[in-house]
């Protein structure tokens, strides 16, 4: 399962087969498009195809969240 949300910036998550990003997104608490944000590469890469593919062992930048 993802890292849990901490206190702002980013943190790293391997994926895991099977693993999806809006599943990754959904256990981190993030929006789909914030991942998106935090990873660029996955909208300009086109073996990503525009975020949609990823394989186990990519490493992912999710966006943490800051508590109030």
């Amino acid at each position: 399962s993802a890292p849990a949300i901490g206190s702002g910036g980013t943190t790293s998550y391997v994926v895991k087969k099977g693993d999806t990003l809006s599943g990754i997104a959904k256990t981190a608490g993030v929006k789909l498009s914030d991942i998106h944000e935090a990873n660029p590469i996955f909208k300009k890469n086109p073996k990503y195809k525009g975020g949609s593919m990823i394989w186990a062992g990519t490493k992912v930048k999710l966006p943490t969240i800051k508590k109030k």
